[in-house]
């Protein structure tokens, strides 16, 4: 803290405290992303890890052209409506403008709005199967009245 803002807070008794905003389901996702990029780079600098900086493009790639077990397509195809042109399809891709070319625009923006339709009823299903197989590990515990339990604070 800048020492002229110490000094304000304390000539008018103010405690200054700070804190980072917490978003739980935000940085649930986040972090299971992070996870991802992690074993990535993990294998991909398995010999050294000091490289890691270097190999840190090509991961992020693999990330956002992989599809997503929870969604059924990538990142990438969410965000621009359509594959991840790779080095490997670099062949094909005269094919590929082709087609995009005889697309009008209106009947693109609906193909891609399809694929975020089914992107999203697809992690529908995927959350209420995890769902099931969640439900279906949980044990149904009865107490008797004098029993001691933990009470979760709702503001927790």
């Amino acid at each position: 803290m800048n020492k002229n803002v110490h000094h304000l807070t304390n000539w008018y008794s103010i405690s200054h405290t700070t804190f980072t905003p917490y978003y739980p389901k935000g940085n649930g996702q986040a972090e299971a992303s992070n996870k991802i990029l992690l074993k990535i780079l993990g294998k991909m600098t398995k010999e050294n890890g000091k490289r890691w900086k270097e190999k840190l493009p090509t991961a992020l790639c693999a990330h956002r052209t992989t599809k997503s077990q929870a969604t059924g397509v990538s990142t990438f195809s969410l965000v621009y409506g359509t594959e991840a042109v790779i080095p490997i399809d670099l062949v094909r891709l005269a094919v590929k403008l082709a087609e995009i070319a005889g697309i009008p625009r209106e009947d693109t923006l609906e193909i891609i709005e399809k694929m975020r339709d089914n992107a999203t009823s697809h992690n529908h299903l995927y959350q209420a199967n995890m769902k099931a197989r969640h439900e279906g590990q949980v044990k149904e515990r009865k107490f008797q009245e004098g029993e001691l339990v933990w009470k979760a604070a709702p503001h927790v």
